[in-house]
């Protein structure tokens, strides 16, 4: 392969190209760095790059012996602008941070990817302290007209148009698996605390995770190994898995035709591979809305007043999140308590359809990837019915104490990228299931033809 073409390789391929001598890790990053400089005036997936740190990592890598190798070695990746990465700034996507000075040290899952032999390529971009779906002004590489979700949708972006092999996102409320989906990419949200949130740019505590993105399940798995120091997750066993499924979508909240056609032909695959299907019995998605919207805004507001940015840099905000931290001012403590308990209920009955089973089946988005001009509201504030449809099925979700994976599985009639919810108990368990699935469809194979990029 040209070294010009090391870029469309899977991370799980690069793996074995590295291996095996055929190129090296200076290779791989020449190769990503070009690519960026290809794609990156359509698609603006970094907020900041470290090319000449990138070459000086990959060079000394390139000179390490066999036995000094990490299980990612010369594997290059971004890094979400709210996770610190030395040498570089981490502003969270704010003009409250912009005089940031350069970290001096990174963090936790930064050092463990590290540790394993990754190239940082540079800071990817992210909604406004990661508090939105829309990532601006990044574009989805599949339609420059459309999101590439958010809020880590620099991570999913420069994965999908191969300008990194592997990235991080955060995700709170679906921040990686709504862009993975809307990119066409695999991203996992482990369960919380599975990961040092140090060093890291809050959102919500009681919801933060910060979780791997890549083409493939097979590629998430190999990050999400080197990031807990776990051995590496194999395929489950079709006829050992048993999941839930729902047989009427639309009972639950509003979802595009295309969307419940790709999900029911995903769930009907995967019975067809040997698992076991039984329906599951979920409270409607609309539920949820009031109570977590309670939680998640004061807790975002606690977060930013204590670290000192808010009220006291309240004018460096954009105008968005100034009517987010207005709205939270509002809500009381009663409210919470009542907000608490409410999604306590949810969450268990939630939980209760993976009784006996190994996992819940999602579409992750009721949508494809809006265009643009769509996901604005007249106020500017964000909100709009798009925005609620991206994060319906994914925000519940990070209120139940599961692990979740969002994986390819088919494309919308314009075109557009959709993914299926792996749901479960733990991080192994649903990547195994991506495995599985990946291996009796090859969605995650697809490839988004940006224009000019050839």
């Amino acid at each position: 392969m040209q070294s010009d073409e090391l870029w469309d390789l899977t991370l799980e391929d690069a793996r074995a190209v590295i291996g095996d001598g055929t190129a090296t890790a200076s290779e791989f990053t020449d190769s990503c760095l070009g690519r960026i400089e290809q794609v990156e005036p359509m698609i603006h997936a970094f907020a900041e790059r470290g090319t000449e740190a990138a070459r000086e990592r990959a060079a000394f890598l390139d000179e390490c012996l066999p036995d000094d190798r990490g299980p990612l070695h010369g594997i290059p990746v971004g890094i979400k602008d709210v996770m610190d990465v030395e040498g570089l700034r981490t502003r969270a996507g704010s003009g409250v941070l912009a005089d940031a000075v350069p970290a001096n040290g990174n963090a936790p899952a930064v050092e463990a990817l590290g540790n394993a032999g990754t190239v940082v390529l540079g800071k990817t971009t992210t909604h406004e302290f990661a508090y939105g779906c829309e990532t601006p002004p990044t574009r989805n590489p599949w339609d420059t007209d459309r999101i590439a979700g958010g809020s880590s949708g620099g991570s999913a972006a420069a994965v999908a148009a191969g300008e990194c092999l592997g990235a991080l996102g955060s995700d709170s409320g679906g921040s990686v698996r709504i862009p993975a989906a809307l990119c066409g990419i695999s991203g996992l949200r482990p369960l919380v605390g599975a990961i040092s949130l140090a060093r890291t740019v809050p959102f919500s505590r009681t919801h933060d995770t910060v979780g791997p993105m890549a083409r493939s399940a097979a590629g998430v798995a190999h990050m999400w190994s080197a990031l807990v120091g776990a051995p590496l997750v194999e395929a489950a066993d079709p006829r050992t898995i048993g999941i839930a499924a729902v047989a009427d979508l639309e009972s639950l909240g509003p979802f595009d035709r295309d969307v419940v056609a790709t999900y029911e032909a995903a769930v009907a695959e995967l019975a067809n591979a040997g698992c076991t299907r039984r329906e599951g019995n979920l409270p409607k998605f609309e539920e949820w809305n009031a109570s977590r919207t309670k939680v998640v805004l004061s807790e975002f507001l606690a977060e930013h007043t204590d670290a000192g940015w808010y009220p006291s840099r309240l004018d460096s905000y954009s105008p968005e999140l100034q009517r987010y931290f207005e709205r939270a001012a509002t809500i009381s403590g009663a409210e919470l308590i009542l907000a608490h308990r409410e999604l306590d209920d949810l969450a268990a009955r939630f939980r209760s359809s993976l009784h006996g089973l190994d996992a819940l089946i999602l579409p992750t988005v009721s949508i494809e990837a809006p265009h643009a001009a769509s996901i604005k509201s007249s106020e500017g504030a964000g909100i709009t019915e798009n925005t609620m449809r991206l994060l319906q099925t994914t925000a519940p979700v990070s209120y139940t104490g599961l692990a979740a994976l969002s994986v390819p599985c088919g494309l919308s009639a314009n075109g557009m990228p959709l993914g299926i919810q792996i749901i479960g108990r733990d991080e192994q368990t649903v990547l195994s299931i991506g495995l599985l699935f990946q291996k009796v469809t090859d969605f995650h194979t697809l490839r988004p033809s940006l224009e000019g990029s050839s």
